[in-house]
């Protein structure tokens, strides 16, 4: 059935819009540009796997020069040397958002920041030759709950600068405009959100995204192999891989950006229909975290000043009113150099751990059989996590990544997680996350420490170290404490 609605979709955009003549042949490079959105559609990896799949035989290489908070009338000072140095065949270009809060008297001059990109991004070709540039605004505004900004307002906001676009676009055949008018239409088709909080689309509105991309490229959906929607999980799979290490070199190429090209070539490609067969979930699936570390205890690293727990426990000292005992330590449990603790409303202790040679990771540690002392302990998510930066929320936890800030979702409350999804982005490093009175999520965020984060309320630099405060369910975002030098720069968090 939900192959049958994708399939009406599809049809119904080639009627709506006729699909641009490309040509993506044996070596044809693609380059992903822009904003929050473009750098997400290819972390989630829809749009890329969709080529690979439409066009196996043509060993296309896909790289992403995106970046949160992106501006086209302020693009990084290497963008345009790195682009002339991949030679891309075609720009897939999302810009607009982040201009959009400027207001319409800035209109003219993203105009012509737009023009002057895509002119230096040809290699200082006219305006008819170099890459084909495809223009992606922002997508419509997709849902309202009270508190978020007003649907009407921010239609308004964005009217200007998508009407500059498609101008832009009009002036010349090389310059094509994707109309995100009809995701809109589309998500009415289908069952479940696209978007949290109406600017980021989750694993669902990025499958759907694609499909709009897709059609728009004129991708054939005919192939060599069998439609077979696992297989095309799989080649998804490893195009994510690719671009987790692609970011992780510091998007410098070279033999590891290479390697997983050829992976990606040499793997099984089923038909492109097969992309399309079973729509996605809201939320991406996690692989079951490795619930044994393999750490030795600590009094095997011959560390001869180490305190046993028990010696430890012996130095405690308390009012009469109170007695302390030991509830879980390292003898007995997997803990090995913990560096922060917090507890929900259960009285379950979860431990964000840094062990030496493993990756981060945050315990969920119990008291299963009520004797007040902890014997349970599971990995809740593992990874390129800040294993200071974490809270638990309802179902599941908030974590602090190096690609922004995750909510891990643990469906059948077995104490890992299930499923995840970017709730912030931004390389910032946040730590110290707690509950407010309010119902807003606190932390501190150190200074100059990464990427500016977009939000439906706009943007909030990256250098803008101190406390803040993100509201869940209106994506509003608020720098509450700022650190001044090296003043404040752990704020006092006794708020709570």
């Amino acid at each position: 059935m939900r192959l049958a609605v994708v399939w009406l979709l599809w049809a119904a955009l080639a009627a709506a819009e006729e699909p641009v003549e490309m040509r993506l042949g044996s070596g044809s490079r693609v380059a992903i540009v822009g904003d929050g959105l473009a750098l997400e559609m290819a972390r989630y990896g829809y749009l890329e796997t969709a080529l690979h799949l439409a066009v196996p035989s043509a060993n296309l290489s896909v790289r992403s020069f995106a970046s949160e908070c992106f501006r086209v009338d302020a693009p990084p000072k290497s963008l345009t040397t790195a682009l002339q140095s991949f030679d891309p065949d075609l720009i897939l270009l999302s810009t607009g958002w982040n201009e959009s809060f400027d207001g319409a008297e800035r209109v003219a001059a993203f105009g012509t920041a737009l023009r002057a990109s895509c002119a230096a991004w040809g290699n200082g070709a006219a305006l008819e030759a170099g890459p084909r540039i495809e223009l992606i605004p922002p997508v419509t505004y997709l849902q309202h709950s009270p508190g978020m900004p007003n649907e009407g307002t921010v239609s308004a906001r964005l009217a200007p600068y998508l009407r500059e676009m498609q101008s832009a676009a009009g002036e010349s055949k090389r310059i094509g405009y994707v109309d995100t008018g009809e995701f809109t239409s589309l998500t009415y088709e289908l069952t479940g959100e696209v978007s949290r909080d109406g600017r980021r689309l989750n694993r669902r509105g990025h499958w759907l995204l694609a499909v709009l991309l897709g059609n728009r490229l004129g991708l054939p959906q005919g192939g060599a192999g069998p439609e077979d929607p696992g297989l095309a999980e799989d080649v998804r799979q490893l195009v994510g891989r690719k671009e987790t290490a692609w970011d992780a070199s510091g998007r410098q190429g070279g033999e590891r950006g290479r390697g997983w090209d050829q992976a990606i070539w040499s793997a099984p490609k089923p038909a492109l229909a097969s992309l399309w067969a079973v729509e996605p979930e809201s939320l991406e699936v996690w692989p079951e975290a490795a619930q044994a570390l393999g750490m030795p205890q600590p009094r095997n690293f011959g560390l001869a000043q180490r305190v046993e727990p028990t010696e430890a426990l012996a130095g405690v000292r308390c009012s009469k009113l109170v007695r302390a005992s030991l509830w879980a330590s390292e003898d007995g449990l997997e803990i090995w150099n913990p560096v922060s603790l917090r507890f929900d409303g259960e009285g379950k202790a979860w431990v964000g751990c840094a062990p030496p040679g493993l990756a981060p990771c945050v315990l969920r540690i119990e008291d299963a059989d009520g004797d007040h002392q902890a014997d349970r302990q599971r990995v809740v998510v593992s990874g390129a996590i800040h294993p200071e930066g974490f809270l638990p929320g309802a179902d599941g936890l908030y974590v602090s990544t190096e690609t922004g800030l995750r909510w891990y979702l643990d469906k059948d409350r077995d104490g890992a997680a299930d499923r995840w999804e970017p709730v912030l982005g931004g390389s910032s490093l946040r730590t110290a996350l707690r509950w407010g009175a309010d119902g807003g999520l606190w932390f501190q965020q150190v200074a100059s420490s990464g990427e500016p984060v977009e939000s439906p309320w706009g943007t909030l630099a990256g250098h803008s170290g101190g406390l803040v405060r993100w509201n869940p369910r209106t994506g509003q975002l608020n720098l509450r404490m700022r650190t001044v030098g090296d003043r404040a720069s752990r704020p006092d968090l006794a708020f709570d």
